[in-house]
């Protein structure tokens, strides 16, 4: 007598089972991501990371020595924020706000890609005549922020040729300080090599005129 064959037993998967299934696979790509995230964000925060990569962008030196802040480096793209050592003398601050003492001088340096078309059609004159860098700061965040109170360009050698650089004074509001301090920013971008390049330097204080010349004057683009 011939055997019958049995079809394989075929399990059915609850409508709860499958949310619980799909909810785990779900779980762990968000854990993924997270740990991800904060291995990005902790490196970006590394001061040791931060000043490796700004010197590969750029030569500096800041009186009283230098220390890493901000830094992504992501692809071709590359960013890095540096600071100087020392503090900006009289700051007082609140102690509700936990406010420290922000740095006297700071230095935002970037290299990205562009592509080929861009890099043919694009002037440094047009980068610098259209883009402000008023706002931007690292170091000097507040709800005020950067107040110009003069503006004029002029021509510096930076990566080899000659850019324009916008050099703004004004007043500096920090947080925490009802007033002001003085503060000066040199900036300038310019496409090289397919790259476009950009620096923002600042100072801050009573010696702002004088550091920012000092450092600006050993700028060495890499």
């Amino acid at each position: 007598m011939a055997q019958t064959t049995q079809p394989p037993f075929q399990y059915r998967v609850s409508v709860w089972e499958g949310i619980a299934i799909a909810t785990g696979a779900v779980v762990l790509v968000i854990a993924g991501l997270f740990g991800l995230s904060v291995r990005m964000i902790s490196n970006a925060f590394d001061p040791q990371r931060a000043e490796a990569i700004a010197q590969n962008l750029l030569d500096y030196k800041i009186p009283g020595g230098s220390q890493g802040k901000f830094s992504i480096n992501i692809g071709g793209a590359k960013m890095a924020v540096v600071t100087s050592a020392a503090s900006l003398k009289g700051f007082v601050g609140s102690s509700e706000s936990g406010s420290t003492p922000p740095p006297e001088v700071e230095i935002f340096v970037a290299r990205t890609p562009v592509n080929q078309e861009a890099s043919e059609t694009t002037s440094t004159q047009d980068f610098n005549a259209t883009f402000s860098f008023s706002g931007l700061s690292f170091s000097y965040q507040s709800d005020n922020g950067f107040q110009a109170t003069s503006s004029r360009q002029e021509n510096k050698v930076f990566c080899g040729v000659s850019v324009p650089f916008i050099i703004q004074e004004g007043q500096q509001t920090l947080i925490g300080e009802s007033s002001s301090v003085p503060a000066i920013k040199y900036s300038a971008r310019v496409v090289l090599d397919n790259h476009e390049r950009l620096v923002v330097l600042t100072a801050l204080g009573q010696n702002a005129k004088q550091n920012a010349t000092t450092v600006f004057n050993s700028l060495r683009c890499k």
